[in-house]
């Protein structure tokens, strides 16, 4: 097997190892937390390794970043990484030994995949309107 995103597996090493994190944990909350980083980081590790879902994307994501460059200009890479932000944020606040927290994390890391998603709709829209 061969590694065609090595960011994607990064992704998924990373993800992998904070699911495993919160197993180790011991509580029941973030248990179920990282049996969902590890079925991330499992989706994550599929595409690392899968050759058509890497070409495919790679042509996409090239579309949307001439896209995100052409109506954001220099605020395209901060545009496009808050969500990501976000979601780190609520990955720390996980890690705080206050119990009550934990669903002030699950709200950082919703909104950052709610805003991410959100962003790179717009962008593959903007992407689709420059071929037109």
């Amino acid at each position: 097997m061969r590694v065609h995103s090595w960011s994607e597996f990064a992704l998924g090493a990373a993800g992998f190892s904070v699911g495993i994190a919160l197993l180790l944990r011991g509580n029941g909350v973030d248990g179920l937390f990282g049996v969902g980083w590890m079925a991330i980081s499992a989706v994550h590790l599929w595409r690392a390794f899968n050759k058509a879902w890497y070409a495919r994307t790679k042509e996409q994501e090239e579309k949307q970043r001439r896209a995100a460059r052409q109506r954001l200009g220099k605020w395209a890479w901060p545009v496009r990484m808050f969500g990501a932000v976000l979601a780190v944020l609520g990955v720390l606040v996980m890690f705080l030994p206050q119990k009550r927290l934990v669903w002030l994390a699950l709200v950082f890391v919703l909104a950052g995949l709610g805003y991410t998603l959100a962003v790179e709709a717009w962008l593959r829209g903007w992407a689709e309107q420059e071929e037109l």
